[in-house]
């Protein structure tokens, strides 16, 4: 665009010139005596004032247009300037959105656990505070289970021990102590240690238990 207005301005001054020239002509061929009196130093001072005028002008149509441009390039910085003024406030905006903290979520309170109560243990009863029960005493008869020879009756617990009777198949009796294998037993006036083994046992009353035993124990 420059380009093209610094050529305009040299056809303007130089069609400026030739018109000068032409003008120059038909006044010289009009009135010679013109020219005569003023001599040929009048006119070069003339064409130079003309010359200077065309100058003058091509000089403002210069200033004119260079005014004109740089209204044209200061309207152009000031939409830039403002382009750059609305980003920074759109930035400067961003920035306080991102800055703003949203509130801390407050969590409830933690439960505190409930604590585990003591199971309540019961004192115990002093010995002496205890009622004490008499303890309940059962009565047992016995018949023997053998069957072919006799059951033999011993003096203690154990097969190598005396032999104080011998009891017959089918005999009955009564036990006086009853152990986990071998019972202190009574049968025909005699006492002694008899295996369980060959003892049929029967529960029985107090009152059936013979009184000499029951007292004895």
């Amino acid at each position: 665009m420059e380009e093209k207005t610094t050529k305009r301005i040299i056809l303007f001054v130089a069609g400026f010139y030739i018109l000068i020239a032409a003008l120059a002509v038909c006044i010289l061929s009009l009135s010679e005596s013109v020219f005569k009196a003023q001599g040929a130093e009048n006119l070069l001072e003339y064409i130079g004032k003309e010359r200077e005028k065309a100058e003058a002008k091509a000089e403002m149509f210069s200033q004119e247009d260079s005014e004109t441009k740089l209204e044209g390039l200061e309207a152009l910085l000031g939409d830039t300037v403002s382009d750059l003024q609305e980003e920074e406030r759109e930035t400067d905006e961003i920035v306080i959105e991102s800055s703003t903290e949203p509130e801390p979520v407050t969590e409830p309170p933690a439960e505190e656990p409930e604590q585990p109560t003591e199971p309540v243990t019961e004192e115990p009863v002093p010995e002496e505070d205890k009622e004490i029960l008499p303890e309940e005493k059962h009565y047992y008869s016995f018949i023997t289970n053998n069957v072919e020879t006799d059951l033999r009756m011993r003096e203690e617990a154990n097969e190598n021990s005396k032999i104080i009777y011998k009891l017959r198949p089918g005999a009955t009796g009564y036990v006086v102590y009853l152990g986990d294998e071998w019972s202190w037993v009574y049968a025909d006036g005699y006492e002694g240690y008899c295996a369980n083994e060959f003892l049929t046992l029967k529960e029985i009353s107090e009152e059936d238990y013979p009184e000499e035993l029951r007292n004895g124990s």
